[in-house]
């Protein structure tokens, strides 16, 4: 039976506020009281993360707006300063537990169906969730960059070398293409300056993954548009 979530919804919002201000509290130490709290609400957010895609909803709307709710929890942790130890756990919990990459990747692939949405107010909600998701995706992936001592992760292994699953551009493309390929067609949206920002990002610390094994970085021209109309 489907279902309606505005008491999730309205519990996700909360927990955003006092997520908010636990993060100008804490001192940097795991015991403390704020530290513990916080990491006790993220631990909520992330089941409910890799879970809701698979509940049922009367109204689709009410699942892009879980899927907000969450990632902009997440990437107010993850932008957060100082020393905040819930920000590199759950920047390792996103990139190294592979539980939590099949929401991550569905929000990337919701982009696939804006073509298909009529509806101009379901449009901005579903951009809005893939700029979040994308947000959340350029924080984890440079996080990891920066600390140099975390290993690739499966993440960033699935969003290179793995099929979307999703058939890209209805005139250009009739084939699946792997998520990286996706990020990059990403790159020619004009309809939310947010996404072709958020995705260039992505796409740039993606393409770096190689070079940091000493291989040689990934070649990025065979990801984009073959489209004489969009100069690279």
């Amino acid at each position: 039976q489907n279902a309606e979530y505005s008491f999730t919804l309205d519990f996700l919002e909360l927990l955003g506020q006092l997520t908010g201000h636990l993060l100008l509290h804490t001192n940097g130490k795991e015991e403390d009281q704020s530290s513990l709290l916080l990491h006790d609400i993220l631990s909520y957010a992330k089941h409910i993360f890799c879970n809701y895609d698979g509940w049922r909803y009367h109204r689709l709307q009410d699942k892009w707006r879980l899927g907000c709710r969450i990632t902009d929890l997440f990437n107010s942790v993850l932008s957060s300063r100082g020393d905040v130890p819930a920000r590199d756990k759950l920047a390792q919990s996103l990139l190294y537990d592979t539980t939590c990459h099949p929401a991550l990747l569905k929000i990337i692939s919701a982009f696939g169906s804006l073509e298909k949405i009529l509806h101009p107010g379901d449009a901005e909600r579903v951009e809005r969730l893939v700029a979040s998701g994308l947000m959340v995706l350029q924080r984890t992936i440079s996080r990891r960059q920066r600390a140099r001592n975390w290993a690739a992760s499966p993440l960033e292994y699935v969003l290179i070398h793995v099929s979307s699953g999703v058939e890209m551009d209805s005139n250009a493309w009739q084939e699946e293409r792997s998520y990286l390929t996706m990020i990059a067609s990403m790159i020619y949206y004009f309809h939310d300056w947010a996404i072709p920002s958020l995705s260039t990002r992505v796409f740039s610390l993606l393409c770096s993954v190689g070079a940091e094994a000493g291989k040689p970085a990934i070649s990025i021209r065979p990801h984009l548009q073959e489209d004489p109309d969009k100069p690279l």
